[in-house]
């Protein structure tokens, strides 16, 4: 694999990767935080669902920031357990099981975040 140099990004796409992942991040607290929706869920698991989520809030800062994205992933994990904690405060269960799925959703956010920005960065050289 050929691997680019990283050239730092603009302010510009700087504040589009921090305003996203506070968007996604913000989704998540809601979605977790807030009442059991009623009626059929989603065609997926529970654990699919963490994995999607904490792939989409990382997966901005892998394409387009990646010297931050081993900070990012140590956020995204505490932000995880810290919803995990709450749970139970708010009438919803907290299971390692869950903050175990988002574990897996950073490791593959950060992943195919980093491939692509990698691939994306080789091809402007």
């Amino acid at each position: 694999m050929i691997l680019a140099p990283t050239v730092p990004p603009s302010r510009r796409v700087r504040a589009l990767v921090v305003w996203l992942s506070l968007g996604i991040a913000t989704a998540i607290s809601v979605l977790a935080l807030g009442p059991v929706p009623e009626g059929p869920g989603l065609p997926t698991s529970d654990k699919t669902q963490h994995m999607i989520a904490f792939a989409a809030l990382v997966f901005p800062t892998a394409l387009a920031m990646p010297r931050a994205l081993l900070r990012v992933c140590a956020l995204a994990l505490a932000y995880g357990a810290l919803i995990e904690v709450i749970q139970p405060q708010v009438g919803r269960q907290g299971e390692v099981m869950d903050w175990l799925a988002d574990l897996a959703g950073v490791g593959l956010g950060a992943l195919a975040g980093w491939l692509a920005g990698t691939l994306l960065r080789s091809w402007r050289t």
